[in-house]
């Protein structure tokens, strides 16, 4: 879940493993306050980056 300064929710980012390419794949919903951002493309980009880092740190840890 990504929140702004005051703790609103921004998105929501739930993760899907798909097992025919060892990926994964996002669910991700947006709220109203997102969709209202100018730079919510870099926002979103960068976000998807920092879930995959964090899947591949984790999954390196088994």
């Amino acid at each position: 879940m990504l929140t702004d300064q005051k703790g609103s929710e921004l998105l929501m980012m739930k993760p899907n493993f798909k097992w025919n390419n060892l990926n994964y794949g996002y669910k991700i919903t947006t709220t109203s306050i997102f969709e209202s951002l100018n730079n919510k493309n870099i926002l979103l980009l960068n976000s998807l980056h920092c879930a995959n880092y964090y899947m591949s740190i984790m999954a390196g840890m088994g």
